[in-house]
């Protein structure tokens, strides 16, 4: 697997930083957008990477504002709407190298619901499919939205809390390895929380806005996001999600122990909605 890592400037002059991994001998015949979760970075999805790249993709995945290698302070943005003006330039960057190979979004957790926001909201034409894995529509325990208003009214947009993480996984050695730069964080500002929230219920209050192919999975013993938010969103849309909740597993798929069935169910999903060829 070939990697690198770009700074991209934002409209609003902002240093986005986003990893490439592409495969080792031939041209990616199907591009993956990763959009990773609250308080992770993209590196963190470096064996996600390993898998796609081995199967002829790539894996695009930047630093959300916030979040990792991106400048700013954890966890604060300026703007909910501003996680969906990047991934617009992310496409615009991958258009330059990839001008006609389908694009898949992947999108997990917090990402998951910002993918799903972008595809319902924005130009979604320039994607073919997209997988979803645990996405935050609401959360397990979620604080009531007017109280986060109340916090964003009385301290400012830019207050911050510790928030509180549940189980992620069962490999607990993996964790420790995908998490041993010291990116990982759990601080979330008032406008970060409240445009995530008010974004999962725009979600559930219009499925019918979805109109690209989408793999949706759960983890049956997930306890940082609400499951019936999920089953709901899925049941309003079956003609176009295929809906795995996974027994046994917690929040972050990708990372369990049985992390590879779940990335070969997605890649099974991808080959299905891009028109690739499965023997090439």
């Amino acid at each position: 697997m070939k990697e690198k890592s770009l700074k991209l400037q934002t409209k609003d002059n902002k240093k986005l930083n986003l990893n490439i991994y592409t495969p080792d001998i031939l041209k990616a015949k199907v591009i993956i957008l990763g959009v990773h979760g609250f308080g992770e970075f993209g590196e963190r999805y470096k064996k996600v990477a390993e898998y796609f790249t081995q199967q002829g993709g790539a894996f695009y995945i930047h630093d959300q504002r916030g979040h990792g290698l991106t400048p700013g302070q954890r966890g604060v943005i300026n703007s909910y709407d501003s996680f969906l003006d990047d991934i617009d330039l992310i496409l615009e960057t991958i258009k330059l190298d990839y001008p006609s190979e389908p694009i898949v979004i992947y999108g997990h957790s917090m990402g998951g619901n910002i993918a799903l926001k972008y595809l319902m909201t924005r130009d979604a034409h320039k994607i073919t499919s997209s997988i979803i894995s645990s996405p935050w529509l609401k959360l397990y325990k979620e604080t009531p939205i007017y109280l986060v208003k109340l916090l964003q009214k009385i301290f400012g947009p830019n207050f911050r809390v510790k928030a509180k993480i549940g189980t992620l996984s069962h490999d607990r050695d993996h964790l420790k390895d995908v998490n041993v730069s010291g990116l990982y964080h759990n601080y979330i500002s008032t406008t970060m929380a409240r445009g995530v929230m008010e974004s999962g219920l725009y979600i559930l209050n219009n499925p019918f806005l979805l109109k690209t192919p989408t793999l949706l999975m759960s983890a049956a013993l997930d306890n940082v996001i609400d499951l019936k938010s999920i089953e709901l969103f899925s049941d309003n849309n079956k003609d176009i999600v295929e809906y795995i909740k996974w027994p046994n597993m917690y929040h972050e798929l990708h990372n369990e122990l049985e992390r590879h069935k779940i990335l070969s169910t997605a890649w099974d999903f991808i080959l299905s909605t891009a028109f690739l060829d499965k023997e090439k």
